[in-house]
């Protein structure tokens, strides 16, 4: 009889869940059917079993699905006859793989139906291997969480071509008949269940994980089977169901152990963290803390006068005369004093001469730059011409003075009181932009002395590369020579230490053969 287990289950995303496991075996189970010890037709009692404990769908079809027939007649017409073909085969031949799959009760029975059959598919199916799936509910006095699937399969390829026909494999698929598969079904089953969990909105991740390897305390328990299981459920004494009562009872304690565990280390790591708190507020300086005089203010008793009635307000009405409008008249100085014009000295005409006529400069062409995202507007009026036609600009000349433009003032005394011009300002020389000023030095590509050296450096670097590679292969071939010298000598070793072991083996075998004879000699003489 199964006896689940509720516990508290955290996945690898922090997520927490609430599994349910039922054996040591735990939602997967599996046996198979041989040929030293079923009967003939034990696949036929296997399907209808599976076939008549199904549940019945909303329309009263039973949850049944295979690959090898359209009705449950072809279905076990196929099973037979692929039991007849293992029967043949071998003496201990595998007759009927049998397993039973635990599914979440929490999901309806098409969610149920879907998961074995997607499981079935992804690891059997796909291999041209049969198989029939069945869904059966929990009996009316066992526990209603008890939801599982019946899976019928053999590992011999059998493909359905018609109507009672069928290809069937010479070969076992023995590479998925070995505990590494086993272990790979149980996982492909736990993704299906994850998958499907995720499709009905439970969010739940499950694991082919056992107790053991995911940290949980519970026991394995003892698998009891039909027979057990109903005189167990008849009131019979079984011995195995009840070590798995006590097992379920110290699972649970265990269970509840280890959550107090976590929740006494919990409480632990918040007291610490309170007594550091504590300490650190107590290590601090206890400084009196001053009163504001607002709260002193407020809280001194004043000895005040009642007053007893408020006097009544005036009621006078005062009458104010009318404001004539006020007009502003411009102000004027009166008295003895005369107001005196000041004139300024005017200024006397300036001639402004140049010395000398400053020298005519060829606007030169606009001036490219590369790599410039934005291009220079183009000049009016400019002459744009290659660069090689620009004129080189010609020696610049000695000049004493540069160009400029000189005041000339008649003399003549400034009085203190006269404002009188500023000096002269020394105009600034035009100065030509500096690609038409600086000299042409385009390269010289036929210089023949640059283009040996060239040459020279080049054949020096060769030449030095061909004797570093010489280098090279001479120090692989010492290399290569120096090991096949070892081998020889290791080889030369091994031929010798054989022939040692040979030369004082010889002795020996010469010596159990004569004693051979000599035993078979005395045999022959005591016969006669």
């Amino acid at each position: 009889m199964h006896r689940y287990i509720d516990a508290l289950f955290t996945d690898d995303f922090g997520r927490q869940s609430k599994l349910t496991t039922s054996s040591a075996n735990g939602f997967m189970r599996m046996r198979y059917y041989s040929r030293r010890t079923a009967e003939a037709g034990v696949s036929q009692r296997v399907v209808l079993y599976c076939f008549n404990g199904a549940e019945l769908d909303p329309d009263g079809n039973p949850y049944v699905a295979t690959n090898i027939g359209m009705t449950i007649d072809e279905a076990l017409c196929g099973f037979d006859h692929l039991e007849q073909v293992n029967w043949a085969a071998q003496k201990n031949a595998k007759l009927l793989m049998h397993g039973i799959l635990a599914v979440d009760h929490r999901q309806s029975p098409d969610e149920m139906m879907t998961c074995g059959v997607r499981w079935a598919e992804e690891t059997l199916g796909r291999f041209d291997l049969p198989y029939l799936v069945t869904l059966h509910a929990p009996p009316p006095d066992g526990d209603q969480r008890n939801w599982h699937l019946h899976v019928l399969w053999s590992f011999r390829p059998m493909v359905r071509t018609g109507d009672h026909e069928w290809y069937v494999g010479e070969m076992l698929r023995t590479d998925l008949d070995n505990p590494k598969a086993m272990k790979l079904f149980r996982e492909m089953y736990a993704s299906v269940m994850t998958e499907m969990s995720f499709e009905a909105g439970q969010d739940q991740v499950w694991t082919a994980k056992s107790n053991a390897d995911r940290g949980l305390p519970h026991e394995p328990q003892v698998h009891l089977g039909g027979a057990r299981t109903n005189q167990a459920r008849s009131g019979e004494y079984v011995a195995e169901n009840e070590e798995n009562h006590e097992r379920v009872m110290r699972s649970k304690a265990a269970v509840i152990d280890d959550a107090l565990r976590h929740a006494d280390e919990a409480l632990a790591k918040a007291q610490e963290a309170a007594r550091a708190i504590a300490a650190r507020f107590a290590r601090l300086p206890a400084l009196p803390l001053p009163v504001p005089e607002r709260v002193v203010a407020a809280t001194m008793a004043i000895e005040a006068a009642v007053v007893p009635k408020l006097l009544p307000l005036s009621t006078t009405a005062v009458v104010v005369p009318k404001i004539p409008p006020v007009r502003i008249r411009p102000s004027q100085i009166a008295g003895s004093i005369e107001q005196q014009q000041r004139t300024l000295p005017q200024r006397p005409l300036i001639e402004v001469v140049a010395m000398a006529q400053p020298q005519p400069i060829s606007r030169p062409a606009r001036m490219e730059i590369g790599n410039l995202r934005i291009r220079l507007p183009r000049l009016a009026g400019a002459s744009i011409q290659p660069l090689a036609t620009v004129p080189v600009a010609p020696a610049r000349a000695h000049i004493s003075a540069p160009p400029s433009l000189i005041a000339r003032v008649p003399p003549r005394a400034a009085r203190a009181t006269e404002l009188t011009a500023p000096p002269p300002t020394m105009a600034r020389a035009i100065i030509p932009q500096l690609p038409a000023l600086a000299p042409r030095r385009l390269p010289n590509f036929a210089d023949t002395t640059i283009i040996d050296l060239a040459i020279t450096r080049s054949d020096e670097a060769r030449k030095r590369d061909e004797e570093r590679r010489k280098r090279e292969d001479a120090a692989i071939a010492r290399i290569a020579r120096e090991a096949r010298a070892a081998a020889a000598a290791q080889a030369a070793i091994q031929r010798q230490a054989l022939d040692d072991s040979a030369a004082s083996a010889k002795p020996r075998k010469h010596a159990w053969q004569r004693a051979r004879q000599q035993r078979e000699q005395s045999t022959e003489a005591m016969n006669w």
